[in-house]
């Protein structure tokens, strides 16, 4: 049985990652109307997918939330994962039956960490659970009106956490602060706050233009290199990147000319457009940009099984530049307009479009554990279903590398 896994950020109040949630399932349909993961036998394919991908793999070093139904709890599989690195996240349909809570005790007395699910309101059918959970995830579209900003005092107990879910907005992260709320899940930190009442300042459109530079069919390294220069904290790092451990030069290069020579077209794309990107995002989450990243790393992966070997460093371009919107805080059109993309590229990014726009709805699929619509579109693009969690898992693992979280 295939296993398809993804993650999801979950921040802290300052906006930085604090954990994983990590989504699994089968990648194939299931045989009859049972759950996917309905029987201890696919609850142990489930554990042991974790153990032989790797929970570093998945995470570095942060913890990860798992979701876990009935059987999963009431199996001795759920153990063979570390208690120091996991949180059994209970699922909103789990009964709180009498061998559901002895199981949780049993877990709770082996060290696990306990969340609860989709709390919507203050749970009096499922006492006995928040006695024993060490954490509370609130569905912000769920709960009910008049409990989703007082849940965290209402609940409220030594030691216990509140997690809110599906926080879509800046207002909304804003009033889940206020409301007492520790850590945060959802798009609100990807999505642009304000859009067409936005300027870019000026350090971020020298970034944009050198972004323009790079994208040309045939790069104007004079023209690259004027921009560059422009700019003291871009030559500052190009000159660091070129001298880095990561090229063994006989002798030091010390000026910008000889630093993209000696990179090449390719590396120097794909590093200019990570530097930029990820200045232009000093003042968002830091999730944001590893999340363009291993989208990119992703996307560049999959060039070899859509049959677009060539295409390869503009679809690491294109997943790169697929938040942008958010980082910059302007629409995708009006960024993707200052850009000399190739015609492919922009429909996927503005209209998700064409057949790079089926690259873009893979990942986003991937990203958001829609396995259904995930089948649908690799076997649409012909992409070969097994291979598809190995390249997310690399692509991971890299971004996590560049930026120090491995």
């Amino acid at each position: 049985m295939d296993i398809c896994v993804a993650r999801q950020p979950i921040l802290d109040k300052k906006r930085n990652l604090h954990a994983y949630e990590l989504l699994y399932r089968s990648a194939d349909p299931p045989t009859d109307n049972r759950p996917l993961a309905g029987d201890r036998a696919t609850a142990t394919v489930v554990v042991n997918s974790f153990l032989e991908i790797g929970l570093a793999n998945l995470t570095g070093t942060r913890s990860c939330y798992i979701n876990v139904n009935r059987e999963i709890l009431l199996s001795d599989a759920v153990t063979a994962l570390p208690p120091e690195r996991v949180v059994l996240e209970v699922l909103e349909d789990v009964p709180p039956d009498a061998d559901v809570v002895a199981a949780c005790r049993r877990l709770k007395d082996a060290g696990y960490t306990l969340a609860l699910d989709d709390v919507i309101d203050d749970e009096r059918g499922r006492q006995e659970l928040l006695e024993l959970v060490d954490v509370v995830k609130v569905d912000l579209m769920l709960a009910k009106p008049r409990w989703k900003w007082q849940l965290p005092t209402a609940l409220k107990r030594r030691g216990l956490k509140f997690v809110a879910e599906k926080v879509e907005t800046k207002e909304e992260f804003e009033r889940c602060l206020e409301a007492g709320y520790d850590w945060f899940q959802g798009y609100f930190f990807c999505k642009p706050e304000l859009v067409r009442s936005k300027t870019v300042p000026g350090f971020r459109l020298n970034y944009l233009r050198l972004l323009k530079e790079l994208s040309a069919p045939d790069v104007d390294f004079d023209a690259t290199e004027a921009v560059i220069k422009s700019d003291t904290a871009l030559s500052y790092q190009l000159l660091k990147l070129i001298n880095s451990a990561a090229f063994i030069q006989r002798r030091q290069i010390s000026d910008v000319h000889n630093a993209l020579v000696t990179l090449g077209v390719r590396e120097t794309r794909k590093w200019a457009s990570m530097l930029c990107l990820s200045d232009m995002a000093r003042d968002r989450p830091g999730e944001i940009i590893v999340q363009s990243l291993v989208r990119a790393q992703f996307c560049e992966a999959l060039s070899r099984p859509i049959q677009q070997p060539t295409r390869a460093t503009e679809l690491f371009l294109m997943g790169l530049l697929s938040l942008i919107d958010a980082i910059v805080e302007r629409p995708m059109a009006e960024i993707i307009a200052d850009l000399n993309l190739a015609e492919d590229v922009t429909s996927a990014l503005v209209q998700r479009s064409g057949p790079f726009g089926c690259v873009l709805d893979l990942v986003g699929s991937f990203e958001q554990g829609d396995w259904t619509l995930l089948g649908e579109i690799t076997a649409a693009m012909g992409v070969p279903g097994p291979q598809v969690l190995p390249l997310y898992l690399t692509a991971v693992r890299r971004a996590d590398e560049v930026y120090g979280r491995g």
